[in-house]
């Protein structure tokens, strides 16, 4: 069977939205579209960062606004509906908070060849990151 050495090489500029004092926004920060329109953004790649380390805990993608993507994260309790993702996520950013750090939103619209307005598109951009940036929660 043939091999084949397959490289991938992207740049992506990640945007960390402000919280409603106009600072970096971390888990748990209100939100507030007229300080920062990227709140608005929709069809968008995510991911979720360890202050501390800059460890990536959890890449995801959506179609929904970023302020609607970060309500269902930071809402999950573990005694609620939400997803297991979502759970998996709200339980990593309690246990970071009992030793003082948090986790903060990046997110991306653009991922080179990928058009993220299509659904399949931005799912496979999604599943690329992932497979080259390994969250660590994932």
């Amino acid at each position: 069977m043939p091999v084949q050495i397959v490289n991938v090489n992207c740049a992506i500029d990640w945007h960390r939205p402000k919280n409603s004092d106009g600072a970096p926004y971390k888990w748990g920060d209100r939100k507030n579209r007229r300080v920062d329109m990227m709140w608005s953004i929709t069809n968008v790649i995510y991911r979720w960062v360890k202050n501390s380390s800059g460890e990536i805990a959890e890449v995801g993608e959506t179609n929904r606004t970023v302020s609607e993507r970060v309500n269902n994260y930071i809402s999950a309790s573990p005694t609620g509906k939400a997803g297991g993702t979502n759970k998996k996520v709200y339980e990593e950013q309690q246990a970071l908070q009992m030793k003082g750090d948090y986790l903060y939103l990046e997110f991306t619209d653009k991922v080179p060849t990928y058009n993220l307005s299509n659904n399949r598109e931005r799912k496979l951009a999604e599943m690329l990151l992932i497979a080259c940036i390994r969250p660590y929660l994932q």
